[in-house]
């Protein structure tokens, strides 16, 4: 309709003009008729119109809510929403709109999405405060806002920007505020209260997509942060896993070499229950890291061939010494219709058969235990095995039973309890069997014994020949009858040992001379990849976390191709006993994994799987010196001091341990002045060396409170605590000092002949005889080199040829690193000594071949 002229009803007449053809009413009657259907055509236009708009809007929401299903994240959500929505033909926004977010923690709407705003604009208006600016008025006041004039607005973020009508509407959920929808519209438009109505549909569907894409964001942080609090979680209880394992392996291993010494009845005794309650200590240990794993959702299950036989005969082989030392019965039953061949997890089979057999076990006294398996369910790809352990018991009551498989919680858990244990290893077997695909259920009596079934569903393994099952048991088997074979097999190997912990080293050292096994250590993997470079061994033991290269790293580097020693077998002997260790290795390219602590026939049997000796020795042969420990009084009285870890360090040599408490009188006296001096100085570097320094040599010597207390301005150096917090530790150890000197000046005869001895030494000034020297300097270079701690000796042969302050300071520094067994150090030493005497270090120098 194009346009309209009326007159009143009287002679004169009134027209329409519609599609260029002209109607005229010439009486009242047509003449309303004629403004009825005007009016009709009026109002039918304008329904139309409207069910325009709101095809429209349902398109946008439709599209919103389509989005909604996608993977998008929300500033995708928001850039197609303010597109769509400045889209909309009736708005004449001029394709001008944004959407801005409520930060509810700094108060402030953040510019999020927009499309067509002037350059400026989207800078200017990248933060907004409440009340600031039409935005920050819709948001303070949370009701839509509307001008049709932007001239007549006073706002900084208006100026220079052509007039036009804005309307802002916030946007919330429930009585939450989201943010705000801001359009820009021409100058003088102002939008009807159903186009309002309409968009606010619009408004209400976008709540609830950013509030959904925000809890999904919030959700996704949630997840991560518990991700990496697992991640930390595992991380302290492998670095726990090491750290406690280390000196497990220590009391393991000492007790057990020491258990096959000349001791008397009482001592024998004593140590089998130290040795005993170690491997308790041990189980309990694994207990702990296995529930640990599961919790964590680290533990996988393999999926391997075995055979079934053998999972039975090593329970039987665990189970039939505790049944005979109780008196009782031992019983295994296979159905004839079980599969012999399986594919699954032996291990963590074994260890549920072990703990419920365990468990049966302890808690009978009469009668019998017994193992009984047969197959109750059998499809194309797999089958399903039910176990079933029965013993003559104990027994339980409802009551107890209601407690089973709850972690931490035993059938008994009065404090006067006969039987022990941790309360986990039922509820490690009810995880590891739900993982196996199965269930566990008991059934028991008070006083009439107990019955555990559990299920677990295996894939079908191949059956092998009976040439490789008999290959793989002697491989499995390795030590043989007894560990005779192992031992016989592995007789005169040369093996390199990479290991940084001494202790350790002393235990692998004397486990494998036992059988005739000869060691070469070396400290860290950097040291490892050199050697085997240019030496033959038999076969390489890696401790995998070690200073400079770790074990991994090393190996890598051993197997790259063109190496001498590619195929050379490697075997982890770690502490790190968490899941992937093991796949860690062997991805690495080592052979095989034994876990600290070390136990003697596991040590034996690996090793005979994978070492064959270049020069085999007849085990008959292989004897075992007994080191015979010091009498107690040629050891001096040091009240305070730790002489038994001393004496390890000493390798129980009583004559240079109190060559090394004299030497460290007169080396270390004035340690603490001079860490003083060099705090006033701010040289962080050598306070913190020097601090090192008298750690390790009172670590030696066994004075333990001087080692922590040097111990603790190391740290703080190292952290840069500042100079005031390192002042009070310092005149703390320089107490700890004192005490220390003075109880050796009082144990150690003829001290203060030796000291002034030493300081007539140091007094003499002249010229040393490089001829004289050059030998032994040599000497002991080589001996360095190839990590001797015979280089010591030599060192104190090299004394009385000194003549200069120079000299002497060089030696004294040399013996200072010999003693805390620092080999990489002290030839750092003797090349700068060299450099400043003018001495041949040519052994130590040479390329390796």
């Amino acid at each position: 309709m194009n346009e309209l002229a009326s007159s009143e009803p009287d002679e004169r007449y009134r027209w329409l003009l519609e599609e260029n053809q002209s109607l005229r009413a010439t009486n009242k009657k047509q003449h309303e008729l004629l403004n009825k259907l005007i009016l009709q055509s009026k109002r039918l236009t304008k329904q139309n119109e409207s069910l325009e708009q709101q095809s429209q809007i349902r398109a946008v929401v439709n599209r919103l809510l389509l989005d909604a299903l996608e993977p998008l994240t929300l500033q995708e959500h928001l850039d197609q929403a303010i597109f769509l929505i400045t889209s909309l033909p009736w708005l004449e926004s001029r394709i001008l709109g944004a959407i801005f977010l409520w930060d509810d923690e700094c108060r402030e709407l953040r510019l999020a999405a927009h499309r067509g705003l002037p350059q400026l604009l989207p800078e200017r208006c990248a933060r907004v405060d409440a009340g600031q600016c039409l935005c920050g008025q819709a948001a303070a006041t949370r009701r839509q806002v509307e001008v049709a004039h932007s001239l007549e607005v006073t706002d900084g973020n208006l100026d220079g920007t052509p007039d036009h009508g804005v309307f802002c509407l916030p946007i919330q959920g429930g009585d939450r505020l989201i943010g705000v929808l801001t359009l820009r519209v021409d100058a003088g438009y102002v939008l009807s209260s159903d186009n309002k109505n309409l968009l606010q549909v619009i408004v209400n569907t976008l709540a609830g997509l950013i509030m959904r894409c925000q809890q999904e964001a919030e959700l996704a942080q949630a997840k991560r942060n518990a991700e990496q609090a697992t991640q930390a979680k595992s991380a302290f209880l492998a670095n726990m896993s090491h750290e406690i394992r280390t000196p497990m392996n220590a009391i393991i291993g000492l007790s057990h070499l020491c258990l096959q010494t000349a001791l008397t009845d009482q001592q024998q005794d004593y140590l089998r229950k130290v040795h005993n309650a170690a491997n308790s200590l041990l189980r309990l240990l694994n207990d702990i890291l296995d529930f640990s794993k599961i919790e964590a959702g680290r533990l996988e299950m393999e999926s391997v061939d075995f055979e079934l036989a053998e999972v039975l005969e090593n329970l039987t082989s665990v189970i039939s010494v505790k049944t005979r030392e109780k008196g009782l019965r031992w019983l295994s039953e296979v159905a004839p219709e079980a599969p012999p061949f399986l594919r699954g997890d032996p291990l963590r089979l074994g260890q549920v058969l072990t703990n419920l057999a365990n468990n049966a076990v302890k808690f009978t006294e009469h009668g019998e235990v017994s193992v009984a398996v047969r197959l109750v369910e059998e499809g194309a790809d797999d089958l399903l095995l039910e176990f079933a352990v029965r013993d003559t018991g104990i027994g339980m009551t409802p009551e107890q039973l209601g407690k089973l498989f709850q972690e931490f919680s035993q059938a008994d858990s009065s404090t006067t309890r006969k039987y022990g244990g941790t309360g986990l290893g039922l509820a490690i077997s009810r995880r590891l069997v739900e993982m196996m695909g199965g269930t566990i259920r008991v059934e028991s009596t008070s006083g009439q014994g107990s019955l555990f079934v559990c299920t677990s569903r295996f894939g079908r393994a191949v059956a092998p020949t009976a040439a490789s099952v008999q290959s793989r048991r002697r491989a499995q088997r390795g030590e043989g009858e007894g560990g005779e074979d192992a031992r016989a097999r592995i007789a005169g190997a040369h093996l390199l040992l990479a290991e940084d912990n001494e202790i350790n080293q002393q235990v692998a050292r004397e486990l494998l001379a036992k059988v005739g096994v000869t060691l070469t250590i070396v400290e860290n993997g950097r040291l490892a990849v050199e050697r085997v470079a240019r030496e033959h061994f038999d076969g390489v033991l890696m401790d995998l976390q070690m200073p400079e290269m770790d074990g991994l790293d090393a190996t890598r580097l051993i197997r790259r191709e063109g190496s001498r020693a590619a195929e050379i077998p490697i075997i982890a002997m770690t502490a790190n006993a968490m899941v992937g260790d093991q796949e860690a290795c062997l991805t690495a390219g080592m052979n095989d994994h034994i876990a600290k602590p070390i136990h003697p026939e596991t040590l034996y049997a690996v090793l005979a799987r994978w070492i064959r000796p270049a020069k085999p020795l007849d085990p008959a042969s292989v004897s075992v010196e007994v080191a015979e420990a010091a009498p107690p009084g040629a050891l001096p009285d040091l009240p305070g001091f730790d002489t038994r870890q001393a004496m390890e360090v000493m390798g129980g040599n009583v004559g240079l341990y109190i060559d090394i408490l004299r030497r460290f009188v007169f080396n270390q006296e004035n340690a603490c002045s001079l860490m003083s001096d060099q705090l006033a100085a701010q040289d962080w570097s050598t306070l913190e060396r020097t601090a090192h320094t008298l750690k390790g040599l009172a670590a030696n010597i066994g004075a333990t409170d001087l080692r922590m207390a040097a111990m603790s301005i190391e740290a703080g150096v190292r952290e840069r605590i500042g100079a005031a917090a390192i002042r009070p530790l310092l005149e703390g150890a320089a107490r700890e000092l004192h005490a220390v000197l003075e109880t050796i000046r009082r144990a150690v005869p003829g001290l203060e002949e030796q000291e002034a001895g030493y300081a007539e030494e140091a007094g003499e000034e002249g010229v040393t005889d490089k001829e004289a020297l050059q030998p032994l300097f040599l000497e002991t270079a080589t001996l360095v080199a190839n990590f001797d701690s015979e280089a010591e000796a030599v060192c104190a042969r090299m004394r009385p040829l000194l003549k200069t302050t120079r000299d002497k300071n060089h030696l004294t520094a040399l013996q200072q690193q010999l003693a805390e067994y620092d080999f990489e150090a002290s030839l750092e030493v003797m090349r700068q000594w060299a450099k400043e005497a003018g001495l041949t270090l040519v052994a130590c120098e040479e390329e390796p071949s």
